[in-house]
């Protein structure tokens, strides 16, 4: 059996913290009720398929131009969705025929995160943290710029890698200390949420945090990853940080 912590169980855990519970959307298990609650406090939503993975079963619902919604994302297949509803009601009829209809799987409704460049592009940070020697370091992060259209910034969504410092002051225009002070927030939070699924699950030795930052420059967990993948830092120009993880992988007895 593969070890892993569900969407649901990741956010129970980082909601009960006092630090990450600051940084994590707002987060419940779906139906009708919640969603339409969410809809009307937040301009989007996210409607996530708790096992998903590689952005898969990802979808993001909002109000659009004319008064309906729009479904922009991708089905538990990994197949783009695209659609518009006049109604809530008529939404949810097509959502459970269609993307809920697998009464095994279970999706959670999460506040949506303006996390944006300046040029309208969603962005993400990925930070790959690993438990070495006894401790969590982190071994390397990267920045990731995506599609606004559905805000998955995944790589197998056709988002781009490049260096988290160059998308903290070409892309959010911060300067010298606000870099260091978010890059320094970032990494603690993460070693924070490490820290709280690693006390009572001992077999967890790396995991990949996404990581979004909003327009006043807080920082958001989006989602932890059990099973990260590292081929991500292999596509920036400084491969010392993937060299860096497989250092640390040897240290960990893993490939």
């Amino acid at each position: 059996m593969v070890n892993r912590i569900n969407k649901w169980e990741q956010t129970v855990k980082l909601k009960q913290n006092r630090i990450t519970s600051q940084h994590y959307p707002e987060s419940e298990l779906y139906s009708d009720e919640v969603l339409r609650d969410f809809l009307n406090r937040y301009p989007f939503v996210y409607v996530k398929l708790i096992y998903g993975s590689r952005g898969r079963g990802v979808m993001r619902i909002g109000k659009n131009a004319e008064g309906g919604y729009t479904i922009n994302g991708y089905t538990a297949s990994g197949s783009k969705i695209v659609k518009e509803f006049k109604s809530l009601e008529e939404l949810t009829k097509t959502t459970h025929s269609l993307y809920l209809k697998n009464s095994f799987s279970k999706y959670i409704v999460q506040q949506g995160i303006s996390s944006f460049t300046s040029d309208g592009l969603a962005l993400g940070i990925r930070v790959h943290v690993q438990y070495v020697q006894g401790k969590w370091v982190v071994g390397g992060m990267h920045g990731k710029i995506g599609n606004l259209d559905d805000g998955v910034v995944s790589r197998n969504h056709g988002a781009r890698a490049l260096p988290a410092r160059q998308l903290l002051v070409q892309h959010l225009q911060m300067d010298q200390q606000q870099v260091q002070k978010t890059e320094t927030n970032i990494e603690r939070l993460c070693l924070e949420a490490a820290s709280i699924f690693h006390r009572e699950h001992d077999w967890l030795l790396e995991c990949g945090i996404d990581i979004g930052i909003d327009h006043e420059g807080k920082i958001w967990i989006f989602e932890v990853n059990m099973r990260p993948s590292i081929k991500f830092f292999y596509y920036l120009e400084d491969k010392s940080i993937a060299e860096q993880l497989v250092m640390n992988r040897k240290k960990l007895g893993r490939k």
